[in-house]
């Protein structure tokens, strides 16, 4: 598997284990009768925290390191990241949360 492989890999098991993890910790210290947040909510979050964690990453990624082609290599895998992210943020999250709102109101 090749390094931008890995990276997507644990961007994507990063994103999954704070999201439903911590809201199942939420859930546990909350109760059943609080917590309101239902399967299509966690979704939701989960593509949000994606997007909206690639661009920190991205910029922690470009502080200055020896020139070398390793380096090059996760910048430009970070970046590439990065742009995937946010087309998906500006084309599909939209159209899925209106799907995702008309399912949560026939609950």
């Amino acid at each position: 598997m090749s390094l931008l492989g890995f990276t997507i890999l644990a961007l994507l098991l990063g994103r999954v284990l704070n999201t439903y993890l911590m809201n199942l910790i939420g859930y546990w210290i909350v109760g059943k009768e609080k917590w309101k947040l239902n399967k299509y909510e966690y979704f939701i979050l989960f593509l949000m925290g994606l997007i909206h964690g690639a661009v920190p990453f991205a910029l922690s990624v470009t502080l200055p390191f020896p020139t070398s082609s390793s380096t090059n290599c996760i910048q430009l895998n970070i970046v590439f990241i990065v742009v995937v992210s946010c087309l998906i943020y500006h084309i599909f999250v939209p159209k899925l949360i209106r799907i995702m709102v008309t399912k949560i109101k026939k609950l």
